[in-house]
C-alpha cells in the first residue's frame, strides 16, 4: 500500500474580530503559493478576484488560501483586517505508475470572522461557512524527474450561506 496516501490537515488564519479598535488582529501574507490542501488543484486557491465591497477590493487573491480584502498581493499595503480562514482537509494521493499521480481532495471552508466583511459591506449577519471545495488532479512526468511536469485538473464549489450572503443582493445597512 506504499503507493496511496491519505492526508488530513487543518489550515486558521486568524480574522479580526474588532474591526474599529485601533488594533488589526488578523493574519496576512505578502505571497503565498500554497501546496497545502489540494494547492495548485483546489478551487478555492487557484480562484483569486472575487470583488467585494468594490471593483477594486477582493475576497482573496490568486493562488492565495487567505481573504485578505486586498486590491491585489503585488501592490499596496498588507491588509490585517480581515475575516480570516479555517480549512479542513482530507485527501488522497495515488502513485498509479512511476510517471502518473492522482491527487484528490476535500475542503471545508468557514471564514474565522465576519465582522470585517459587514463593515465592508454594510451588510448585517454574514454567515461563517464558505463552502466544500472538491479537487482532482494528475501530476504527468514523462522522464521521471522534475525537468518536465505536466498537471492537469478540475475542480468545483459548493458554495454556503458565507460565500452566497457576499454576493447576494440583500443588502442591510447597519443598525436597520
Amino acid at each position: 500500500m506504499d503507493w496511496m496516501r491519505f492526508r488530513g490537515s487543518y489550515f486558521y488564519a486568524s480574522g479580526d474580530h474588532k474591526t474599529f479598535d485601533g488594533k488589526a488582529g488578523g493574519f496576512d501574507s505578502i505571497f503565498d503559493d500554497p501546496n497545502f490542501a489540494g494547492g495548485q488543484f483546489s478551487w478555492w486557491v487557484r480562484q483569486g478576484g472575487f470583488g467585494a465591497g468594490n471593483a477594486l477590493t477582493q475576497l482573496k487573491s490568486r493562488n492565495s488560501l487567505l481573504p485578505n480584502l486586498n486590491t491585489s498581493k503585488g501592490e499596496g499595503e498588507r491588509n490585517f483586517v480581515n475575516p480570516g480562514l479555517h480549512l479542513y482537509n482530507a485527501g488522497y494521493d495515488a502513485e498509479l505508475t512511476q510517471n502518473l499521480k492522482a491527487v484528490m481532495n476535500f475542503n471545508f471552508l468557514q471564514f474565522d470572522n465576519t465582522s470585517s466583511l459587514e463593515e465592508l459591506l454594510h451588510q448585517n449577519s454574514i454567515h461563517r461557512n464558505i463552502g466544500f471545495d472538491y479537487s482532482l488532479g494528475m501530476v504527468y512526468r514523462p522522464f521521471l524527474n522534475n525537468q518536465v511536469i505536466i498537471n492537469s485538473g478540475v475542480s468545483a464549489l459548493t458554495p454556503l450561506h458565507g460565500f452566497r450572503d457576499l454576493y447576494s443582493r440583500r443588502r442591510c445597512t447597519r443598525g436597520s
